[in-house]
Formats: structure tokens, C-alpha cells, sequence
């Protein structure tokens, strides 16, 4: 997903970005359909002096000062808004750099200083409303509020900072989410920044403070709160409250620290102010110019060091210009957020970033190295029978997913990756197959009825048909002497007892000469090849088998690549028809002697249903239990693994590990 800087043809899609150099980092992100604004980062010290968020990005300051130890002087840059108490000691003020720049200094240490950086906005109102509380000797239990009250006339996104006692609450504004947090534990002043996205209508943010059961001081004896309002229009929102004077921003354009994958950069940054961005400009250093907004990727041809320049051109002919040098080569991987996207069983999650997209199937996970602070959409998508959950996400991941947080049931959103970080899709369905590990020395796969609980036993001539299609494998290893061997089949019984019947093919190992052919069997008597049948590796093989009644069976196999079929008629009494079967097998030979397992890399079977009492179901069916199976050998070394069952329980494959 692109990173626009606003102008009259395309939108943006925000992007979050947080300050690495803070003692305490609080990354956000917001976006709503028409405000331009990029926040660059959020954080605040105690007992410090300085802020550094990311160059480019205009600087909102705000701090609690000291009462008695503590000097209290004003901001010794830009503006500020004081609030003293009631003996006329300055308690609290909101101030506001002047300039463009990623540092902030004040003379003095204050109890708490804190900041946001902003970017790429069109029009910014702020407010503020305080209540100083009285002077020392109050009693514990006293609790003050400040509140902002304001009318929105278009779409804003709106910041919110708040300062108080030792602990406090912030409220007021619908889908507000907290962005920072108070770390206080120490006793001393707390403060908080929260956002919302906000439609026209009238509102009111509030910070009531928390008595904390000790004697106050004048710097605690505040509840300051300002609202800084992010729009497409100007003059946004009127309020009461007074109003805090923002100072303009210069031009200017920053990069963050490339993502380098191989020969493969991805850049992301910004600009400001965005309302008159006219283009940006990129020359990649080898000879190559592009123009596009934020984050840009350029794979380069060769290994080397490239200077990467970007320029802003604005509408009043103005520009401004940075860049940066990246080393590139195969195997590099440099400045990278690492996001995994992981899908819970029950469904799959498909993914746009800028890096591009893909789609993660049910209970799998994938890795991408994305740009610093990039953005990217997620989709989750349940299988028929399931629902979609939830997402859960570690930190790092912060997003306003279609005005709904992460952890809610949106199942298509918006996230921002500002670290190394894993998110998750979480399916949820009104039932399930009730599915147990096993373990086989020659069986691997799926082996499945319908389990009676009072008899712990499946339920006798349950099942009348089973169908399924595989792939015919090629044998990745047969050389001289070897004699591996390999089956795929689907068959009825042989769970409980030693009654099977089957149909499917061989995949042989010959003294080194590969060997294919169908083949059929209605177990304990031997199994018989199915002439004229034509196997070849690659080829699409169909079977079903279908009960008919009296013991009596008919088998039907379909090489689908070559157009071939055949129906066998078997009989087999005593089959209880209690299970199917899904099996890649390690044949036995002589003496009962199971041969090596031939190395047939993968086998995938799909088209799996089962009949049970007369209803075709898929294998994850509701009403489906049994065994999936293990093939180990008698050091329990796994010869073969099955995976997990596919969203509409139609499919699987199995992985060979040894022989």
C-alpha cells in the first residue's frame, strides 16, 4: 500500500513512524478518509529536559512543571500555555516549537516533559481546558477534571494530551485509543496521549485526576488538558475553551533509514506541510528517477553503495531534498521490520503491503521484511463453516483498523509496523472433527469414521464410500541397489481389525529403476495390479469406493491426465465398515517386513469426503473423528509427516522424512 502526501489527485494511506531515540518510545497511527496527518512519533521523560522525535516533523511540546524543588520557568523556546495554581505558582503548560526539528530543549528539568511530532497536515487547531486545584493542605481525597468541549464541522483526527495527579483517567471521545500511556508508578505527575477519528458532531475530552491517598504537592495539584485537531478544512472545530497558538512549518522532506533485502531497498518518510506537496522526486543513485510518494522500493542490477535522493517539489516552486547512502548485494538484510502474519486453523489471511501481496493459508505463517513504520492491509477470510475471530498482535503493531482497534472482530484492516512483529488471525467455528495424533510404522495419513463414546469404538457400517485424488509422486531417489517402495491409496476398515479394502497406485524403487502402477486389494487377500492402467509420475489419479451392500464393493479409479478409468467389483464380508482411509504407506514385504520408505518428497491428496450414514461430509465434518496418523519407525524416527486438514477439509498433503 502506497504512503501518499496529500494533493489534489490521490488520498493518503497513513503511515506511523516512531522515534527510536526516546527513553520511552509510543508509536501511533491514525487515518480516517480526509484528514492529512502523519504523526511521527510520541514519547516523554521525568525528570529530563530534552525530546527528540523524527527530523521533518513539526514538534508539540507539553510538560508539568515543578512546584518548590523544582525551578519554574517557562519553555525557553516558542509559545506556551501556563496554568498556575491558586497561590499563583505555575503548575502546568502546554508549549510549541517554532521550528521544524526533531529536538526540543528546555532550561530547566521538569517533572515530566512530553512531545508529539506531526507531519504532512493541512490545517491544525489545538484547546486546552485546566482545572489548578488549591494549594498545599488539600485534603487526599480531592479529584480535579479539565475538559475540552468542541464542535467539528468536518471529519479531524484528534489528539489528545492530558497531565494530573499521580493517576488519572482520559474519556470522552468515541473509538479513542491510547497511544501513550502513563508509565507513572514513581508518585509523581502522570500524563497520557490518546486519538480519535472523529465525524462532524459536538464533543468533549476530559482528564479527571485520581487521588493517591498522600499529601499533595503544587505540581500534582493540576488537570490540564489540550486537544490538537488534524482536518481537511480549516477552522475545523470551534470551542470555548481557549485556544493554544500554533506556529506555521517550513518546507521540508525526510527519509528513514532504508530497508535493504539483496539488491531490493524500500524507503519510507515525508514531507511537510503536505497540503502543497505538487510531486516527489526520487533518483536512486545508478542512473535511474522515478516519481512517487512515500515508501518507493528500486531494485538495483548490481552490488554496491548507491546514494538515494529524495526531493519535494511544492506548489509555490519551492523544494526541499535528503538522502541517504545504502549498500546493496545478495544475502544482505539491513533496516528491516521483520512482520510475521500467522493464520489460526479455520482460515487464511491475504495481504497487501508494499512489498506486495500474497495470501497465508489456514494454519501457516509468513515473514515479511517491510520498511520502517510501513503500512498494510490484511484480510482474513474463514473457512465456509467457521467464523472469524479476532486478531491478536504483539507490540510494534499499531493500526485504526475501519475505526475499529486490533483485537476486535474487523476482519479486514489497516495496520502500521513500527518493530519486529507477529499478528494473527483467529478463526473460531460451532464445531469441529474430533482429530487425535497416532503413530504407524507403514501408515500416514487420515483415518476416520464416527466414534461411538459409550462403546469407544467407531460406529459399525457407518461409512458406505469414500473418494479422494492424488498426484502421482516422482521417486526423488532411486539408485542402484535400492528397493524402496511407496503407496497412495484410500480404502474402508482395517482400523479395528485386519478387514481393508483399497484402491491406488505404487510408486516403486526397483534395483534403481522406477516402478508405477494401480493397483487394488481386499485385505488379507493379496493385492492385485491393475493392468492396462497407465501410471506415469505427475499424473492425476481419482478413486472412490463404494459400499454396495452384502460385502460386495465397487472400486473405481480415473487417471485424469490420460483419460483412462476403470470399475472393480471386490467382495470382502467381513469388512465392518467402520473407517476410511487417506494413506501414503510404506508396503510390507516378505515376513511381513515393512520396506524402506521410497523418498516421494511430497503427496498431496485432495477431493477427500467420506459417507457416514448416508451423508457425504468433508474430513473435518462436525461428525467426523478418528486418527491422524504418524508413520515412525521403531526408534520412533518420523518417516512421514501428514499436515493439517485444508480450510474446507477437502485436502492435505504428506511430507517424507526418511526411509
Amino acid at each position: 500500500m502506497k504512503f501518499s502526501i496529500f494533493n489534489a489527485q490521490s488520498q493518503m494511506n497513513l503511515k506511523v513512524i516512531a522515534s527510536a531515540v526516546a527513553l520511552i518510545v509510543i508509536p501511533f497511527f491514525v487515518s480516517i478518509c480526509q484528514a492529512q496527518v502523519v504523526i511521527n512519533g510520541a514519547q516523554e521523560v521525568q525528570f529530563g529536559n530534552s525530546l527528540a522525535l523524527p527530523a521533518g516533523s513539526q514538534l508539540y511540546v507539553y510538560g508539568m512543571k515543578g512546584g518548590g524543588c523544582c525551578a519554574t520557568s517557562p519553555f525557553l523556546d516558542g509559545q506556551s500555555i501556563s496554568v498556575t495554581n491558586a497561590t499563583g505558582v505555575t503548575a502546568a503548560e502546554f508549549g510549541v516549537s517554532t521550528v521544524n526539528s526533531n529536538s526540543f530543549t528546555t532550561g530547566d528539568a521538569y517533572y515530566v516533559i512530553g512531545g508529539f511530532g506531526a507531519s504532512d497536515y493541512k490545517y491544525v487547531q489545538a484547546f486546552y481546558g485546566a482545572n489548578p486545584g488549591p494549594a498545599i493542605g488539600t485534603p487526599t481525597s480531592f479529584s480535579m477534571t479539565g475538559q475540552v468541549q468542541f464542535v467539528l464541522s468536518a471529519p479531524a483526527t484528534v489528539i489528545v494530551v492530558a497531565m494530573g495527579d499521580v493517576a488519572q483517567t482520559v474519556s470522552g471521545l468515541p473509538g479513542m485509543v491510547t497511544d501513550a500511556p502513563s508509565p507513572n508508578s514513581q508518585g509523581y505527575v502522570a500524563f497520557e496521549i490518546d486519538h480519535a477519528n472523529l465525524e462532524p458532531g459536538t464533543y468533549t475530552a476530559q482528564v479527571v485526576t485520581v487521588p493517591d491517598g498522600a499529601s499533595q504537592i503544587l505540581n500534582e495539584e493540576v488537570a490540564l488538558i489540550g486537544v490538537f485537531i488534524f482536518s481537511d478544512q480549516p477552522d475545523a472545530a470551534t470551542s470555548s475553551n481557549p485556544e493554544i497558538p500554533l506556529p506555521g512549518s517550513t518546507d521540508t522532506v525526510f527519509q528513514f533509514p532504508a530497508c535493504v533485502n539483496g539488491l531490493q531497498v524500500d524507503v519510507n518518510g515525508g514531507a511537510s506541510p503536505g497540503a502543497s506537496v505538487a510531486s516527489i522526486e526520487w533518483s536512486w543513485g545508478d542512473g535511474q528517477q522515478t516519481t512517487g510518494f512515500f515508501p518507493q522500493s528500486h531494485t538495483y542490477s548490481s552490488a554496491g553503495q548507491y546514494a538515494v535522493q529524495v526531493a519535494a517539489n511544492y506548489g509555490d516552486g519551492s523544494s526541499a531534498s535528503a538522502s541517504q547512502t545504502v549498500t546493496v548485494a545478495p544475502g544482505i538484510l539491513s533496516g528491516c521490520v521483520s512482520l510475521t502474519i500467522a493464520a489460526g486453523q479455520g482460515g487464511s489471511v491475504s495481504y497487501q503491503a508494499s512489498v506486495g501481496l500474497g495470501t497465508v493459508a489456514a494454519g501457516t505463517s509468513t515473514n515479511l521484511q517491510l520498511d520502517y513504520g510501513d503500512d498494510l492491509s490484511l484480510t482474513a477470510d474463514p473457512c465456509p463453516i467457521n467464523s472469524f475471530s479476532d486478531w491478536s498482535a504483539s507490540s510494534g503493531i499499531s493500526g485504526l483498523p475501519n475505526g475499529t482497534p486490533v483485537g476486535t472482530n474487523s476482519a479486514s484492516i489497516a495496520i502500521v509496523v513500527n518493530t519486529n512483529s507477529q499478528i494473527v488471525a483467529n478463526f473460531s467455528a460451532p464445531c469441529a472433527a474430533s482429530l487425535f495424533p497416532n503413530t504407524s510404522q507403514s501408515w500416514c495419513g487420515y483415518a476416520l469414521g464416527m466414534w461411538v463414546p459409550t462403546t469407544t469404538e467407531f460406529q459399525v457400517g457407518a461409512v458406505s464410500d469414500i473418494k479422494g485424488t492424488w498426484t502421482v509422486p516422482t521417486i526423488l531417489d532411486c539408485s542402484f541397489p535400492d528397493r524402496d517402495r511407496s503407496s497412495t491409496w484410500i480404502g474402508i476398515g482395517g482400523v479395528a481389525d485386519k478387514y481393508l479394502v483399497q484402491v491406488g497406485t505404487a510408486q516403486n524403487c526397483n534395483l534403481g529403476r522406477p516402478e508405477n502402477y494401480a493397483w487394488f486389494e481386499a485385505y488379507p487377500k493379496k493385492q492385485k495390479q491393475i493392468h492396462r492402467f497407465p501410471v506415469n509420475p505427475g499424473d492425476i489419479v481419482s478413486a472412490e469406493i463404494s459400499f454396495l451392500g452384502n460385502g460386495q464393493y465397487r472400486l473405481t479409479i480415473e487417471n485424469v491426465t490420460q483419460g483412462v478409468s476403470t470399475n472393480i467389483s471386490v467382495s470382502q464380508p467381513s469388512n465392518q465398515n467402520d473407517t476410511a482411509e487417506w494413506i501414503v504407506e510404506a508396503p510390507q514385504g516378505i515376513l511381513r517386513k515393512t520396506w524402506p520408505l521410497a523418498d516421494f518428497g511430497k503427496e498431496s491428496f485432495s477431493n477427500c469426503s467420506v459417507t457416514l450414514n448416508s451423508k457425504e461430509v468433508p474430513a473435518n465434518s462436525c461428525t467426523v473423528s478418528g486418527y491422524v496418523i504418524t508413520m515412525e519407525d521403531g526408534n520412533d524416527t518420523i518417516k512421514a509427516q501428514p499436515s493439517s486438514l485444508s480450510c474446507d477439509g477437502t485436502s492435505f498433503s504428506v511430507m517424507w522424512q526418511h526411509k
